[in-house]
């Protein structure tokens, strides 16, 4: 794959290409607050904030997920994003409003407790045709990938543990997941591990993986490494035409420190 740098804001960070070609994303550098922007020409716009209810003063925002259609369990709004409880560093919570670019938000409420249990949990993920949802939870003392099925269940929930090309399993905080709309592939993130070393941790740095799923939301198979570099890669996610994959990568900028930017690879 080629990648030509993108950049639509310095510190952008969980691309989310919509179908109309805008893009939703969340910017914001280490230590200020992140927050939720959308932009309908993401490769030369700078989208404004979203505002309002997804715009929590004080908190930060990560990884919206923008529902194009009406999905079981979620007949409370349509954008998903999680947020900081308390503060920039504090835990985080699922979270939905109401939203349509161009217009602010709803209020924005914290998703069923099911999904909401634990420490933290971040970076939700939807398969829309199915209703399978997956996110990252510490509600077991670690970080972990989980999948379930709302409304159908609200007490099965299973984690998934992901093979790695190289045999070693998936590491690190988070999966970053994303998920195409039949729930049969996601891209996700992984820290570099090291086969040789017991599968240790190699580098702090992170790649991008595809892996199958089934029905049941777990890997069909080993996944398949989609982008590797000496950079930290993440935020994976395809286009609506599923022929561009959009992420971001760290880049150091012209002072010597470092920032996220928005990357977009077309399919070849």
């Amino acid at each position: 794959m080629s990648a030509s740098n993108t950049d639509i804001a310095g510190h952008a960070r969980f691309p989310r290409p919509a179908a109309s070609g805008g893009m939703l994303y969340r910017t914001g550098k280490w230590d200020k607050e992140k927050v939720l922007r959308y932009s309908a020409a993401p490769e030369t716009v700078a989208g404004p904030l979203i505002g309002g209810g997804a715009n929590a003063t004080g908190k930060s925002e990560s990884a919206p997920w923008l529902l194009t259609k009406n999905v079981a369990g979620f007949g409370m709004g349509n954008l998903l994003f999680d947020s900081t409880k308390t503060g920039f560093s504090g835990d985080r919570q699922l979270m939905v409003t109401s939203w349509t670019p161009g217009t602010p938000p709803g209020a924005a409420i914290a998703l069923p407790t099911a999904l909401n249990t634990g420490a933290s949990n971040y970076s939700i993920a939807v398969a829309e045709d199915t209703a399978r949802v997956f996110w990252m939870s510490t509600r077991n003392g670690s970080a972990e990938l989980l999948t379930m099925l709302p409304p159908t269940s609200l007490t099965q929930i299973d984690p998934i543990a992901i093979v790695l090309d190289d045999g070693c399993h998936r590491a690190g905080g988070d999966a970053t997941p994303w998920v195409t709309p039949d729930g049969k592939l996601m891209l996700f993130r992984s820290i570099s591990v090291n086969p040789a070393t017991g599968c240790s941790i190699a580098a702090d740095q992170n790649d991008l993986f595809a892996v199958r799923l089934d029905a049941n939301g777990q890997p069909a198979a080993s996944a398949s490494r989609l982008v590797s570099s000496a950079a930290d890669e993440t935020d994976p996610a395809l286009s609506a035409d599923l022929c561009a994959l959009y992420f971001s990568r760290e880049d150091q900028d012209p002072d010597g420190n470092y920032e996220y930017n928005v990357y977009r690879a077309p399919r070849e």
